[in-house]
């Protein structure tokens, strides 16, 4: 089976588990006027999926650590982010899903419902992704 089949495949597993919210992690430092941003660990991740799935609001995630890539010479950066679906019987506010998961809150972005899971599932498995975890 060739890469692309295989990601649509493992998009298609993915798509039929149920995930309804998908959100992104992306740590920020500002110093002397400047922004960037710092790598994602994998230990941390799981630290954070473990926590959000502790609540009884939510049953399973998903996530994955992308690199940061320049788009013009698409070269890694050396920054990490995070992607992360998730299912969830409640439509969590940012402030919910931060205490859920124990992260500061200004490094999550907006939740979103997950309506095309099988396009998001592929974009993201097609990537070169440093690490992908399935928690349940």
């Amino acid at each position: 089976m060739n890469t692309i089949e295989s990601r649509i495949e493992y998009g298609k597993a993915l798509d039929s588990m149920g995930f309804n919210y998908h959100n992104i992690i992306r740590y920020k430092r500002y110093q002397h006027n400047q922004v960037s941003s710092e790598k994602i660990s994998t230990k941390q991740l799981d630290w954070y999926m473990k926590n959000l799935l502790k609540r009884k609001e939510v049953s399973m995630a998903w996530a994955c650590i992308e690199p940061d890539i320049d788009p013009y010479t698409k070269k890694h950066l050396g920054s990490t982010h995070v992607h992360f679906a998730y299912n969830s019987i409640l439509d969590l506010s940012l402030l919910q899903l931060s205490k859920f998961m124990r992260i500061n809150r200004v490094f999550l972005r907006e939740s979103r419902p997950l309506d095309f899971s099988m396009g998001y599932f592929t974009k993201h498995t097609g990537k070169n992704l440093l690490y992908h975890n399935l928690y349940a």
